[in-house]
């Protein structure tokens, strides 16, 4: 298995599966076993459909660019299939609550955004200016 080169991409994967944790462990002062599994599952579906599609476009665009845009399109309607198959099994077999697993389902977009803006506000942050490089100041 390749290692990812992003940083950014290594920062959102692990603090994914770090607020999973969180809010799993969150649900439990509900005191509710469907809540807790319902956020659960819902965080486990949205982190795997990450790195799957994650994958996916790495090999699209490590591949020939003719065929390129077919293969991810096939793909991705294969995961939203087999998403969709599993979050059908989930509501219909498990006593899961819906609810909890559109949170859970939520996670990525909750980890991608601050994720996101913290990298962008540290790579444009202003420059700190010492003595020698401030401007003399004109009256």
């Amino acid at each position: 298995m390749k290692k990812e080169s992003d940083p950014i991409l290594r920062k959102i994967k692990v603090r994914n599966w770090l607020v999973v944790g969180l809010f799993t462990a969150g649900s439990l002062a509900f005191q509710s076993f469907p809540i807790t599994l319902g956020v659960f599952l819902g965080g486990c579906i949205c982190s795997l459909n990450f790195h799957w599609m994650y994958s996916d476009a790495r090999r699209a665009l490590e591949g020939p660019a003719a065929s390129a845009s077919r293969r991810v399109v096939g793909r991705f309607y294969l995961r939203l299939l087999v998403t969709g198959i599993v979050i059908l099994v989930i509501i219909t077999q498990t006593p899961a609550n819906i609810i909890a697993l559109v949170v859970g389902l939520s996670i990525v977009v909750i980890t991608i955004v601050p994720t996101v803006l913290l990298e962008t506000q540290k790579k444009n942050s202003p420059r700190r200016l010492n003595s020698n490089d401030a401007s003399i100041p004109v009256s």
